[in-house]
């Protein structure tokens, strides 16, 4: 999800940000699932490879922005195959759209920010365990994940407000630590569904 730190967006920027958010959203609902944007422009999560501030590409939309902005995102898919079910989800980060003022870059911002990051995949995981779950044949399959994609883009994105809450962005070091733990603990918990991609068989 988009975030830029502790300053308020404006109103253009927010509806901006709204408007491409739903029509990822509804692209996906439908089943029509774009092509990666550009293999150069995400990055996708992997607990070996963290966020490295040269990953930050895009310019600010503002000249007196003070604050890294970080785009994670979920990409999900479903599909039904004549053997088998694919419920697909993952984060990634898009390059383009995160910038970091130079005096921003500092080590313990950058662990915020990735985090942040972590939490989108531990969504990611949690949405490839709902379906598996709870789908019960074919012909209900694809309603069943769009519902719930719906709802895990909807807790993932209220789960972050919460983590900015209670860190202060970051400036509570006792709550940060709280939360890396505590987000640790649930990407194990999930990690039988950390595969992008995960199959089950169809249940007719």
């Amino acid at each position: 999800m988009y975030h830029k730190g502790n300053r308020p967006q404006s109103m253009k920027n927010k509806t901006l940000y709204l408007s491409f958010f739903l029509l990822f959203g509804a692209l996906v609902l439908m089943g029509f699932v774009p092509k990666p944007l550009a293999e150069a422009d995400q990055l996708y999560w992997n607990p070996e490879r963290k966020l490295a501030w040269s990953d930050y590409l895009g310019n600010p939309d503002s000249l007196t922005a003070t604050d890294p902005a970080t785009a994670t995102h979920l990409f999900g898919n479903f599909t039904i195959r004549a053997d088998s079910m694919e419920v697909c989800c993952f984060a990634y980060f898009r390059k383009s759209r995160s910038w970091v003022p130079k005096d921003a870059q500092t080590e313990t911002r950058l662990a915020h920010e990735q985090l942040r990051f972590d939490i989108t995949e531990l969504y990611a995981r949690m949405l490839k365990k709902k379906v598996i779950d709870k789908v019960k044949d074919s012909v209900s399959a694809k309603e069943e994940y769009k519902k719930e994609f719906t709802t895990i883009r909807k807790a993932v994105r209220d789960r972050l407000f919460l983590y900015e809450a209670e860190t202060n962005h970051g400036e509570d070091a006792r709550k940060e630590n709280d939360w890396e733990e505590k987000i640790a603990y649930e990407l194990q918990e999930f990690g039988a569904y950390r595969l992008a991609a995960m199959r089950m068989p169809v249940r007719n």
